[in-house]
């Protein structure tokens, strides 16, 4: 019988699907969940030696001996200290030791709580990795246990093998502590680090036998990278989604697409018919928010990520396999060993959805500024992005797929795009970079750096943070533009003085497709364009055009209609549709 916890369910679980079998057990209440749980398993070889600094010394010789991660596991407080010298000696000699320290609530630590001392991290400099397992109360807290201590497993013997800590912890009163109901332990997910020789035909039939593999490519760039990307996709029942960043764009391929504004638009049951059996991802960041409709889809699903340096990124809580080589290596290798199997179905159904995307027109914002400017960006130029609308807006419009893109998507901020930007700018090829106001003038001693004539700055000015007029509005907060937005009077012309650019504007339609032409030609000095929009009108254009690409049914359509006849707000809860649609059909409203 086993613990009804389930952070120690997870922990047994993975020590067995990792094949770790051997466990010194030092006596104590905190551990007394995992100590009895493992003791009635057949699969575990068990000590029991008192002494903690003993039991450490006496798993450390088992490692080395047999060369395989040995488990020392002991009670909470100064019990868990004596496992330093061991662990320090496995760190210099390369033994695989697990120290599994059972820790109490941190929130009593230094509070008058018995035996209770800082064991996060507690053997730094010591252990290849470290990680604190919280208590699982919640799906959320049972997807980040699983991760973690599948990362420090994986950790032990992971290019060199060495000593890890998994702490664990165990706030539970007696009773739970030492209640064993559980007759069949819960298998818990386990993620497998793969190297390309590892790619076999197993794999390939694995693959032949998806109906749905979608591909997600995060930001990077290595043109040799499409080729390999195309020929995958068409090989297996594929469809590739690249965004702006992830240089692999192919628009003349069926299965290649960038994924838009997917998120914002598909509701529940257009996921349900469009859900893949497999997702493969790779890239440095993924910009697109088809990462936030991804989740979705993990209990349907499994992720096989592909890493060069093989740590674990777990997006979407269902990673079971992370390869560590790179993406051409991957695709090239099953593409070499794979007769493929495509009818299409997959990709259609993506072909059909995102040809249905209506933009907007008629109001001159942001949204059709960064749309025409796109559109009319040079063959092999490099196009350089900040954050935000910048970033999501050119994600969502057409552009050449010669053009190379970057963007400061790393952490997200408002700093630095002026000057990486100009680190990346080429003096041999036209180089943009398309900023907002506020970015723009932090960064603006960068100004002062630039005297390449290939630089093209277009600067969208609408005198404040159109970001928090999306979040928030004027109608939610009537000062936002005082503070929350950083509202301003400036106008870039008053800065182009510092250096010597030539500067351009624009207002409307009419005087940006002017500008553009002077834009984007070859000139002996760097240009500035300053466009200038409405910050407020920037934010519900964009968000008019989210809401106009969602596809409704008929009945929750009429629902919509009558919500804004009767100026009602409008009814954003789907699942009250049907009830609504009920009673305005009873009183003959409909």
């Amino acid at each position: 019988m086993y613990t009804n916890i389930k952070g120690v369910q997870i922990l047994i679980s993975l020590l067995k699907q990792f094949n770790i079998r051997h466990i010194i057990i030092s006596p104590g209440t905190r551990n007394t969940a995992l100590a009895h749980s493992v003791e009635n398993d057949s699969f575990f070889k068990c000590y029991s030696i008192v002494d903690e600094r003993s039991a450490a010394f006496f798993a450390l010789g088992i490692a080395e001996t047999l060369d395989v991660p040995v488990c020392v596991t002991c009670t909470a407080a100064t019990a868990t200290c004596n496992y330093m010298p061991a662990v320090k000696q496995a760190y210099e000699k390369n033994i695989q030791l697990i120290a599994l320290t059972a820790d109490q609530d941190q929130y009593g630590m230094f509070h008058m709580e018995d035996q209770c001392i800082d064991q996060v991290d507690m053997y730094h400099g010591f252990v290849k990795k470290a990680v604190d397992v919280p208590m699982v109360k919640n799906e959320r807290d049972y997807n980040y246990a699983n991760r973690i201590m599948n990362e420090a497993l994986l950790a032990v013997n992971h290019k060199s093998k060495g000593p890890v800590q998994i702490n664990y912890r165990m706030s539970y009163g007696l009773d739970e502590i030492s209640t064993f109901d559980v007759e069949t332990l819960p298998t818990t997910r386990k993620i497998d680090r793969l190297s390309v020789d590892d790619i076999s035909d197993s794999l390939v039939d694995t693959l032949e036998k998806k109906e749905r593999i979608l591909v997600v490519a995060g930001s990077g760039y290595d043109e040799k990278l499409k080729e390999k990307i195309t020929e995958f996709s068409e090989k297996f029942n594929c469809m590739v989604f690249c965004d702006t960043f992830s240089n692999v764009s192919n628009s003349s391929s069926h299965h290649i697409f960038n994924p838009k504004i997917t998120s914002q638009i598909l509701k529940q049951t257009e996921r349900e018919n469009i859900k893949p059996d497999l997702i493969i991802t790779f890239g440095n960041v993924f910009y697109s928010t088809i990462k936030y409709c991804l989740p979705s889809f993990k209990n349907d699903c499994e992720t096989w990520q592909i890493a060069p340096d093989g740590n674990v990124i777990d997006g979407y809580n269902n990673l079971t396999k992370v390869f560590e080589c790179t993406a051409f290596d991957f695709f090239s290798r099953l593409t070499g060993i794979a007769q493929g199997k495509n009818n299409g179905n997959y990709s259609r159904f993506w072909e059909d959805r995102l040809s249905k995307i209506k933009y907007p027109d008629g109001k001159f914002t942001n949204f059709d500024v960064i749309r025409i400017f796109c559109k009319s960006i040079p063959k092999n130029s490099i196009l350089h992005t900040s954050v935000l609308d910048s970033i999501r807006i050119s994600n969502y419009v057409d552009m050449d797929d010669s053009v190379e893109c970057y963007a400061n998507i790393g952490a997200d901020g408002i700093d630095g795009a002026f000057s990486t930007f100009l680190g990346q700018a080429d003096n041999d090829r036209l180089s943009y970079l398309m900023i907002g106001d506020l970015s723009f003038l932090y960064d603006l001693n960068s100004i002062l750096l630039c005297n390449n004539s290939s630089v093209r700055i277009l600067v969208i000015n609408n005198y404040a943070g159109a970001e928090f007029h999306k979040n928030f509005g004027v109608e939610r907060i009537n000062t936002i533009n005082e503070f929350v937005a950083a509202g301003h009077s400036n106008k870039i012309q008053q800065c182009v003085g510092l250096a010597d650019f030539i500067y351009l504007y624009a207002d409307d339609y009419d005087s940006f497709s002017k500008g553009l032409n002077v834009f984007n030609q070859k000139s002996d000095k760097p240009i500035i364009f300053e466009v200038f929009t409405d910050a407020d009108t920037d934010a519900k254009t964009l968000k008019a055009f989210w809401e106009d690409n969602i596809i409704y049914s008929q009945k929750e359509q009429i629902i919509r209609n009558m919500a804004d006849k009767l100026n009602l707000k409008k009814l954003k809860n789907i699942k009250m549709v049907s009830f609504v649609y009920k009673i305005l059909k009873k009183l003959h409203i409909i």
